[in-house]
């Protein structure tokens, strides 16, 4: 996944997400960030690392949890490395 198409799958549903909370209202905005941030995030970020050949596909299900921080250990990949 080349690095501006990461971007832009992780930019878009947050301005999607305000767009909401500006016209429809506080609490399905709520549910749609809860989303972004518990589901499509962990998904997006994982498939980015089996991408960079950092993890493999049996690991993903481990972006899920948030005790394992795995978005945070391997930060300086998933934002800054444009390898494939």
């Amino acid at each position: 996944m080349k690095l501006l198409s990461y971007y832009l799958k992780i930019i878009i549903p947050v301005i999607f997400i305000i767009w909401s909370f500006i016209s429809i209202g506080a609490p399905v905005s709520f549910g749609l960030l809860f989303a972004y941030l518990l589901i499509y995030k962990p998904f997006i970020d994982g498939y980015r690392l089996i991408g960079l050949e950092l993890i493999d596909r049996r690991e993903l299900k481990k972006m899920f949890n948030p005790f394992l921080n795995l978005q945070g250990q391997y930060f300086m990949e998933l934002y800054f490395e444009n390898n494939k």
